[in-house]
């Protein structure tokens, strides 16, 4: 990874560990309030590249509702360059996760990651800032994904491996 300090002020941004490892906390959020326990560490790696990325962000169903399966075949914006996406954010992924194990954002146990329901001071979002929407969609995302089955089914369904 590029040192901090020299990263561009875009990555800073939006791939900083602090803000990405919220998003995936709220994706495991999600995920939990459909299945009752977290999701996989296997599904980690596809948290960042559909819940950042605009285009799939504005593909997102209106409702959980809606089939994983259903909304990806409906939506083939989500998977333009997907592994792509996913091969370029791992190292963001992976620094999320260890910021949020390190803060108490996350938890993990059996390769289950747990999102930690202890408040986080100074933090709040705007309603209608990207920033909110991104947490609001990775929600939403994980909560699609809780209902579609194994992480070998959703990477299946995605059309990668794992």
């Amino acid at each position: 990874m590029t040192p901090w300090h020299e990263r561009p002020s875009e990555v800073v941004n939006l791939l900083n560990p602090a803000f990405c490892s919220l998003v995936i906390r709220a994706f495991c959020s999600g995920y939990k309030t459909v299945s009752n326990t977290g999701p996989s560490i296997v599904l980690t790696p596809i948290v960042l590249p559909l819940a950042l990325h605009g285009p799939t962000r504005n593909a997102m169903p209106a409702t959980s509702r809606t089939k994983f399966a259903s909304w990806l075949l409906e939506s083939e914006v989500v998977r333009i360059n997907l592994p792509v996406r996913i091969e370029r954010l791992v190292p963001y992924t992976r620094e999320a996760m260890i910021f949020g194990l390190h803060h108490g954002i996350l938890g993990m146990e059996n390769d289950i990651v747990d999102p930690q329901t202890i408040p986080i001071r100074g933090f709040s979002f705007q309603r209608e800032t990207e920033s909110a929407t991104c947490i609001a969609m990775s929600e939403r995302l994980g909560k699609l994904v809780a209902s579609a089955g194994s992480a070998a089914t959703i990477y299946s369904l995605l059309g990668i491996a794992p």
